[in-house]
């Protein structure tokens, strides 16, 4: 996809752009052959003012199908710049979407990194608070009074049903932090 994406928004206007650039150079050397040729005493300077985008500003009738191609050239030019920029454009969104996203995630991991500690705690307490009541809930149906000894086993139950949840969340918590 990334590839994909680069050749679509890089590569292609880039070659259309040297393309352009080549095509343009071969004819100002088919404009300039003919003044060389006619004319050999002509400097470098005054060969190199020969060009398509001199002469075609000019508007001479004679030279309208080459300058056809030089508009269509600068057409291309001018698309394939636009490509290139909005590929710039894309690539920096893309990146500064992709920072806010890490910052975001950053920022919730760090606040889940703060809570996960006393959520644990909270759901341990609340288990055993639960257990311990519907112990002591059981026990009170069950012997109709509440005895010390009844009291006593129902909590020894819960906390060691405490106990029990308490090593499987932080053997959870172990491996939460293993994978951070």
């Amino acid at each position: 996809m990334r590839a994909r994406l680069f050749v679509c928004l890089f590569l292609v206007p880039v070659l259309a752009l040297a393309v352009s650039f080549s095509l343009e150079a071969l004819l100002n050397a088919r404009l300039r052959a003919p003044i060389t040729r006619m004319h050999p005493e002509a400097t470098s300077a005054e060969i190199q003012r020969v060009s398509v985008r001199n002469l075609c500003a000019k508007k001479i009738p004679q030279l309208r199908g080459i300058c056809g191609t030089y508009r269509n050239i600068k057409w291309i030019r001018y698309a394939a710049s636009g490509f290139i920029a909005a590929g710039i454009f894309a690539i920096w969104s893309l990146l500064a979407a992709q920072r806010a996203e890490d910052e975001r995630r950053r920022r919730i991991s760090a606040i889940m990194a703060r809570l996960r500690v006393p959520a644990l705690w909270a759901y341990w307490l609340g288990h055993s608070a639960l257990a311990i009541g519907s112990l002591h809930y059981l026990a009170v149906a069950f012997f109709d009074r509440p005895e010390p000894a009844v009291i006593a086993i129902s909590l020894l139950a819960s906390l060691s049903g405490a106990g029990l949840m308490a090593r499987s969340v932080s053997g959870a918590m172990k491996e939460a932090f293993r994978a951070d």
